[in-house]
């Protein structure tokens, strides 16, 4: 199977400033989307946001007990680690388990990941990193890579790694796909994921690339607009 993603989530070197960030956005709110899918593929029945500004959080249920999930992005396989002047954690410290949605290569983008983590494991290497940080006097957000990097003595390294903590839970090829490309076929069309438009918002092409169940749509929806799903409403027509 390979999922399919617009190329148009890969910045390029031609790019301004603002345009990557608008990049950057969109490919954030791809790949929510995707793995809220994923979870759903797992079982997950997804509900209501946890409304975290600026973060992914909602409440949940799996195997019939409910849970609360956060999903990170991480295109260059570094986590990001936010923590307040007052300690708290904000995304890390409101869930009960954390998806990290990533490619397998930085650079060279070919497979799509979903790791999954105990948030409070995240939190203790946070916490190393930014003791580290204030002894060398650096503020600001800090960040902790998914990877080993044995020739880097930075701040980010004072834990060392964060992928040996999780469990990868989805790992697919992706088929990057432009506008100009052919609609795929009946077979890689259920694994496709729709690009996100330029303000972070799910596009709608025509016809979809991704086929849903009702749920599946309600939940996605509720993504996008940071509603419940029992708040959508759907009527099919034809």
């Amino acid at each position: 199977m390979s999922i399919l993603l617009s190329k148009d989530l890969l910045p390029s070197p031609k790019m301004t400033k603002k345009e990557k960030l608008k990049v950057m956005k969109a490919r954030q709110s791809a790949l929510s989307y995707a793995t809220l899918t994923v979870l759903q593929q797992q079982g997950y029945q997804v509900s209501q946001s946890l409304k975290i500004p600026g973060a992914f959080g909602f409440h949940a249920k799996h195997n019939g007990k409910p849970t609360r999930i956060g999903i990170k992005t991480s295109a260059d396989r570094w986590v990001g680690v936010p923590r307040n002047e007052a300690g708290e954690w904000g995304l890390l410290g409101a869930v009960d388990e954390v998806f990290v949605v990533t490619f397998n290569d930085r650079y060279a983008p070919k497979r799509l990941q979903v790791i999954a983590f105990d948030p409070q494991k995240i939190i203790s290497m946070g916490e190393a990193v930014y003791a580290k940080a204030a002894k060398a006097e650096q503020s600001g957000l800090q960040w902790i890579p998914l990877d080993n990097h044995p020739n880097k003595h930075t701040t980010a390294m004072a834990a060392g790694p964060l992928l040996p903590h999780g469990k990868i839970i989805f790992d697919e090829e992706i088929e990057w796909t432009s506008g100009d490309d052919p609609e795929p076929d009946e077979a890689t069309a259920e694994a496709a994921i729709p690009p996100a438009s330029a303000n972070g918002g799910a596009t709608q092409p025509t016809p979809a690339p991704l086929r849903l169940t009702i749920p599946e749509a309600k939940a996605a929806l509720a993504l996008t607009f940071g509603i419940h799903p029992e708040a959508i409403k759907i009527t099919v027509e034809g």
